[in-house]
């Protein structure tokens, strides 16, 4: 019996598209409409002429996030593709948003799996954003998180460890405001040094990560319960069996709250609780645990 592993995620919300790269002073034409007719020959005429528009840009790359968030992800690689070209003319060089549109261009090939055509655009916006906003500034943090990313979703862990390691520092020198980020890279960060069996360096973050989201959602936050297996789960590969039962038991109470004593979603959370009760000599009792997690998986694959 093994305990669970499937809890650590490098990330839930971080792969949202950027919607801006901060405040604008340019404003598009009068009689321009946010029709997204409007806005292409607006773009065209923008590329005849050459002259640098920010809001058209924004506009534009609004049309590409509706887009995505409509699942039409050619439509939206379109929009960002002719922004690229746009912001990279010579007499626009446009270099915010740019890498804005880079970015949002990597996160949409990261979203389908294309990893090979993810890198080059991330890491390109990366070297962007740490010229115009500087490697101190939360969002470039946003982009730090970004690759690390790409990186942790190819098991490269290796490689994203140092890059979401780099995106907590940003988030704990921003402030409380970026408590939320803060707790996320924390997340991600232990998540890779899991994967690297380094449960040492793993727990403080976790438990870190934990007291930040505990004083931000409330201890019976549902939210909570993947980070309460984790933490549980780098306990349990360090044999700190007593340590591991209080987050264990509460991940499961909690999971069962959001989804139901018979959700598929329970099963990492019961397996765990079986290993740990298997380890502490309590076999009846991680036999009947393990035949329920067995029992939901059948019953949710008939």
């Amino acid at each position: 019996m093994a305990a669970s592993r499937t809890l650590f995620l490098a990330f839930s919300t971080v792969l949202a598209l950027s919607s801006c790269t901060g405040k604008n002073t340019e404003t598009v034409k009068s009689g321009q409409t946010d029709e997204p007719a409007s806005i292409e020959q607006a773009l065209l005429e923008a590329q005849k002429t050459g002259r640098r528009d920010s809001e058209l840009a924004r506009k534009v790359n609004k049309l590409a996030l509706e887009a995505a968030q409509d699942g039409q992800f050619d439509r939206a690689q379109s929009y960002l593709h002719k922004l690229v070209d746009f912001c990279e003319l010579p007499s626009v060089n446009d270099e915010k948003n740019l890498a804005l549109a880079l970015n949002n261009l990597g996160l949409l090939y990261l979203k389908q799996g294309k990893y090979g055509k993810a890198e080059p655009l991330l890491q390109r916006a990366l070297i962007l954003e740490q010229k115009t906003i500087g490697p101190a500034h939360p969002a470039f943090a946003d982009g730090v998180n970004n690759l690390a990313t790409l990186y942790y979703e190819q098991a490269r862990y290796k490689d994203a460890e140092p890059l979401f390691a780099r995106a907590v520092q940003i988030y704990k020198y921003a402030g409380s405001q970026y408590a939320a980020q803060l707790a996320k890279s924390e997340n991600n960060l232990a998540g890779c040094l899991s994967h690297l069996k380094r449960f040492d360096e793993a727990i403080p973050l976790l438990e870190e990560a934990l007291s930040l989201d505990q004083q931000r959602l409330g201890s019976e936050s549902t939210d909570l319960a993947p980070q309460l297996n984790n933490l549980a789960f780098a306990y349990l590969m360090q044999s700190k069996f007593a340590k591991a039962e209080a987050p264990l038991t509460k991940a499961l109470a909690l999971s069962e709250k959001a989804y139901g004593p018979k959700s598929v979603e329970l099963v990492s959370y019961l397996d765990n609780y079986a290993y740990l009760l298997a380890k502490t000599n309590k076999k009846a009792e991680a036999k009947a645990v393990k035949a329920r997690a067995q029992a939901i998986l059948e019953a949710n694959n008939k």
